[in-house]
């Protein structure tokens, strides 16, 4: 007569070597998940650097319809709006708060593009704002094209994007409209040895894409869980073996 205590046992034993196979096939997919989108991240990265080593080019020999054209390295001559600059607030650097510049140019082939001039401290009160020269005559600039500060992390559209010349973000979209030009998709970030009396403080961020680590280190975290999965897995199947064998 068969020992019905011992068929729950019985029964259990496959069915939680087919769950841990089952788990561990999964990590592994998952990791090399995370290693296919750290490729394609680090594809992306390699033809943005690519980019910004080529000759410096000027904005009429572009296309403004080409999605590739960030980091792209940009020499122009032409002139300022000053009554459009305004200052992007909460931009820090070197571990001070302070406002990142901007001013429309209108280059000589009628182009109009926003100049990341550079950032500026706040100063003593921010009832006042910083006062920055801006050049009316006619000047040389270069520089690389970059996309404007985003949105802040869980923004409110309950709040006011702009007040005044203080912008919070900087959507070029609202901005063209309330400043009425016309502006080219991206803004031109002044280079950092640039000598034209434009210049802020000007430090450019390295071109970098954080998630092609953070997508390595998932990868790895799920080897390791896989590993440590199977591993414990051979330990009890190789006790339940000797535990049968001595029964």
């Amino acid at each position: 007569m068969t020992d019905k205590s011992t068929q729950p046992e019985a029964w259990k034993r496959p069915a939680l070597l087919v769950l841990a196979l089952v788990l561990i096939l999964t990590m592994v997919r998952l990791g090399v998940w995370q290693l296919d989108r750290a490729s394609q991240k680090q594809a992306i990265l390699d033809d943005r650097i690519q980019r910004s080593q080529l000759t410096s080019v000027d904005l009429s020999s572009l296309d403004v319809n080409n999605e590739e054209l960030r980091f792209r390295l940009i020499e122009e001559s032409g002139r300022f709006l000053p009554n459009g600059t305004v200052f992007v607030d909460r931009q820090v650097v070197k571990g001070k708060v302070g406002y990142q510049v901007f001013t429309p140019f209108v280059t000589q082939s009628e182009q109009t593009i926003l100049v990341a001039r550079g950032w500026v401290s706040v100063g003593d009160s921010r009832e006042i704002l910083p006062a920055v020269e801006t050049p009316s005559e006619l000047v040389s600039i270069r520089g690389r094209l970059n996309t404007p500060p985003a949105q802040p992390p869980l923004w409110d559209e309950r709040y006011a994007i702009s007040d005044g010349a203080v912008w919070q973000y900087l959507p070029l979209d609202e901005y063209a409209a309330q400043m009425q030009l016309n502006l080219f998709p991206l803004v031109l970030e002044l280079a950092p040895d640039t000598d034209a009396p434009t210049a802020l403080e000007i430090d450019w961020p390295t071109i970098d894409d954080k998630w092609v680590g953070k997508h390595k280190a998932y990868a790895l975290q799920w080897f390791a869980m896989a590993l440590a999965m199977l591993i414990i897995s051979v330990f009890m199947l190789f006790k339940s073996i000797r535990a049968r064998s001595g029964s």
